[in-house]
């Protein structure tokens, strides 16, 4: 989709979290269908969940070839920065 704006008097606020700052970070999209989420940067790290194809992809860092990464539901882990 593409993104788009709303008035504030149109919305109702259903929790108290902060607002997430704007950045410019990097995205990106999950390859394969079926690559796992990890809890940490390597194979030896537990799976969290397993990402569908085409999901997309907020890159936080890189480490070792493993990408730090956060999905749309603000899930943060750990996929093999090849499958990106």
């Amino acid at each position: 989709g593409r993104p788009a704006w709303i008035a504030a008097w149109l919305t109702q606020v259903e929790n108290s979290a902060p607002a997430l700052a704007q950045t410019n970070s990097e995205t990106g999209r999950v390859i394969p269908n079926g690559l796992y989420l990890r809890s940490g940067p390597g194979i030896g790290n537990l799976p969290i969940t397993v990402l569908k194809g085409n999901t997309r992809l907020e890159i936080l860092g890189e480490q070792n070839g493993w990408l730090h990464v956060r999905v749309n539901t603000g899930l943060e882990g750990w996929v093999a920065a090849s499958y990106v």
